[in-house]
């Protein structure tokens, strides 16, 4: 019985591997799948297990944007959650300095809007501060594309999410919200969002919206 379990998830790892037919392929190309939004591969749970087993093994010697990638990958298969997570926060800070903007990109975002979309939103205050601060202006349009879709479709998490900071930063936000991924939100979008914001109601509310229609406008 033993030994047929263990065909059996052999056999179920090597089908993980199929599109290379090489069992020692790079377990990071094979998971991650780029686009927008960025997705990891759907794995059963035998594959899973072997994942981060392999995944833990890489991060031990991954440096750079790979370590970053397995970190991800690692987190979002719910290895470390906290400790993967905590470190591609930190990464992602370094999009709010000047000194080290060159070293920012998109995919650093990528990384944690990926785990928002997961279900992990606590990652949202993280990925406002790239809006107020960001130095990079590929990262800052990536985030006004997440920074709508969180708007249309959770008004009230957005809205709590930038509700303690000061009205300058709300406003500057609201518009990057509103500006999207740089041609401004779709016009169904944002008679959506007028709504919701207009029910809400209160000053937050009301100054985010004029900021969002004003981000909307084509420049």
């Amino acid at each position: 019985m033993k030994s047929l379990l263990l065909a059996v998830v052999m056999f179920s790892t090597g089908l993980f591997f199929q599109t290379t037919g090489d069992t020692h392929s790079d377990i990071v190309a094979e998971l991650i799948i780029w686009g927008s939004p960025l997705r990891v591969a759907t794995l059963d749970p035998a594959q899973e297990r072997y994942a981060i087993e392999q995944l833990q093994k890489a991060q031990r010697q991954a440096t750079g944007k790979r370590s970053q990638e397995t970190a991800f990958l690692l987190a979002a298969l719910g290895s470390n959650y906290e400790q993967n997570r905590d470190y591609l926060v930190q990464a992602l800070r370094g999009c709010n300095s000047a000194i080290i903007k060159e070293n920012c990109d998109q995919d650093k975002a990528a990384f944690l809007i990926a785990l928002y979309e997961r279900g992990h939103h606590e990652v949202l205050y993280p990925l406002l501060a790239v809006g107020m601060h960001s130095y990079n202006a590929a990262a800052s349009e990536m985030s006004g594309g997440f920074y709508g879709d969180v708007l249309v479709k959770k008004p009230s998490e957005f809205l709590e999410t930038i509700r303690p900071l000061t009205a300058p930063t709300q406003s500057k936000l609201c518009q990057l919200a509103g500006s999207g991924d740089g041609g401004g939100m779709r016009a169904n979008q944002l008679k959506q969002v007028k709504k919701q914001l207009l029910a809400i109601g209160d000053g937050t509310a009301l100054r985010c919206l004029k900021r969002v229609e004003a981000g909307a406008r084509p420049q």
